[in-house]
């Protein structure tokens, strides 16, 4: 009788074996991982240079520091193509966990994260012309393709696009433009492209103003066409003089 329940008991506790497996390795893959890129604008003469450990901070906020992370970074300038640079950290398995050696990487990614942006801020463009609204357009289509859970963009700039016989900051008819027809200052800015859907995107837009001039006009800017076109397409975006996480 013993003999009969243990094979029972056997088979009941290998058929959950079994069961487990299947689920283990048939069930949908959730995402995983942070993508995060990072736009440093070398055409404003005055920026406020970000921090490397407030960068790693803010894209692991409310997400396990286990997880994998990429992190590209590229200027903006008067290019509407920039050279970028990547940084990557694998993901840390549940068996391989070790705290400390997590720390000592963490560590690492922040130094060559810090030596990069050195380099972005040592650059200086040209302000006579700048195509951010260009850059940060293909920057964003292309985080959108991204397979990590969370994406992050920061921007730091002033946002003062100047594009040639298509919108300039710097000029009085443009700005009346911005002010009365932001949708026409929209338009003309995409040049026919369209701007990709941005839901789960974490958008930071940082620039310390110079003046209550510069002050006024980077409002106006990023209220009337950023601001307003990132949430349109779903994204979160917060503006702000320094970087700290949500």
């Amino acid at each position: 009788m013993k003999t009969i329940t243990y094979v029972i008991i056997g088979a009941i506790v290998g058929i959950l074996f079994v069961a487990a497996l299947y689920f283990i390795f048939n069930r949908p893959l959730t995402p995983t991982g942070i993508d995060v890129r990072v736009c440093v604008d070398i055409t404003d003469a005055e920026p406020l240079p970000l921090n490397a450990d407030d960068i790693i901070d803010l894209s692991y906020y409310g997400v396990n520091q286990s997880q994998e992370i990429t992190i590209q970074t590229q200027t903006l300038s008067q290019y509407s193509v920039n050279e970028t640079q990547e940084l990557y950290l694998p993901s840390e398995s549940f068996f391989d966990a070790n705290k400390h050696k997590r720390k000592r990487t963490m560590a690492k990614l922040t130094k060559q994260l810090d030596t990069t942006l050195s380099k972005l801020y040592a650059e200086q463009s040209d302000k006579n012309r700048s195509n951010i609204f260009g850059m940060l357009l293909n920057c964003i289509n292309d985080l959108s393709k991204s397979k990590y859970a969370k994406k992050v963009l920061i921007i730091n700039s002033d946002m003062q696009d100047n594009i040639p016989l298509i919108f300039s900051c710097f000029k009085a008819s443009d700005i009346e433009l911005l002010k009365n027809h932001k949708e026409v200052v929209e338009q003309k800015l995409l040049q026919g492209s369209t701007l990709a859907d941005m839901h789960g995107m974490y958008v930071y837009i940082i620039h310390k103003p110079r003046s209550q001039k510069d002050d006024e006009l980077f409002s106006l800017i990023v209220n009337n066409i950023y601001k307003r076109m990132y949430e349109a397409k779903g994204a979160k975006v917060y503006v702000q003089n320094n970087l700290f996480g949500h």
